[in-house]
């Protein structure tokens, strides 16, 4: 799933404008799409209605509140404060495995690329940032001072998207090269999260602290792959190949893969 943001200086930019454009050209030419909005409203706002019976089950208590019909299911989550956005896109991604972009609208300090959206030039100085990979909106019709690609998404949409499609081939070629274990070794919380930063220049693939280190060593749990450091992955390697030395025909030879499968019992997990 391709994250992109949409973004600008306040309201009335043209940033949900801008948004409906580019998910309608997505959805033309074949993607699954969905959106973030963030809404800054004071403490109390929700998007239930006063008097529903959803909002009546909110104000009894309910920390999750999901509505059901035929066409459309709404949750409701209550949080005492407002969540970061890594943690709202792990929860569409548990929700809806299937989107190829999610489209997010504001989240202007997040290192995501971003199309910065202005009425005017001014309005992009507090807004263009290294991780604006396109300026959309009325300012994009004028003559500006930043060296980044300008698309009016009004206008041009498949324009704009044709650069978002550019992002997402880059996005693909990196996440593949990556491990997928989500280890949080190189200060980015998901693989995703890091990949989206590699294309925008904030990371760079050897970073990933996995790839680094030459992987002589594979630990497995179930089927999750546990990231080892090259200190780590030499201590055991060298701790189970003596053992192994000590054995009656267990022969070795240079490039041979030694497997070792422990079937772990409800003692061994009684104290961790």
């Amino acid at each position: 799933m391709e994250i992109i943001g949409v973004v600008s200086k306040g309201k009335k930019s043209g940033k949900t404008t801008t948004v409906e454009d580019i998910v309608r050209e997505l959805v033309k030419r074949g993607y699954r799409c969905g959106t973030v909005k963030h809404i800054c409203k004071e403490d109390g706002f929700t998007l239930d209605r006063e008097n529903t019976d959803t909002w009546r089950h909110a104000r009894a208590g309910a920390r999750v509140v999901v509505g059901v019909s035929k066409g459309e299911t709404a949750y409701i989550l209550k949080t005492e404060k407002e969540p970061r956005l890594s943690e709202v896109i792990r929860g569409i991604g548990d929700i809806c495995k299937e989107l190829d972009y999610l489209i997010v609208e504001g989240f202007s300090k997040e290192d995501i690329p971003k199309i910065a959206v202005g009425l005017l030039d001014d309005d992009l100085e507090e807004v263009v940032d290294e991780n604006t990979i396109l300026i959309s909106g009325p300012a994009a019709n004028l003559d500006l001072k930043y060296d980044i690609p300008a698309i009016d998404a009004t206008k041009d949409p498949g324009g704009v998207v044709d650069i978002i499609e550019g992002l997402e081939n880059r996005f693909d070629a990196v996440f593949d090269r990556l491990p997928k274990l989500n280890c949080g070794k190189c200060g980015f919380e998901t693989c995703e999260e890091t990949a989206n930063n590699i294309v925008i220049g904030n990371a760079r693939l050897e970073d990933c602290v996995v790839l680094a280190t030459r992987k002589e060593v594979l630990l497995k749990i179930g089927d999750a792959e546990v990231p080892l450091g090259s200190f780590v992955q030499d201590f055991v390697k060298n701790g189970f190949l003596g053992m192994i030395r000590t054995l009656k025909k267990a022969d070795m030879k240079p490039g041979d893969v030694v497997e070792l499968k422990i079937r772990v019992g409800e003692d061994d997990v009684r104290y961790l």
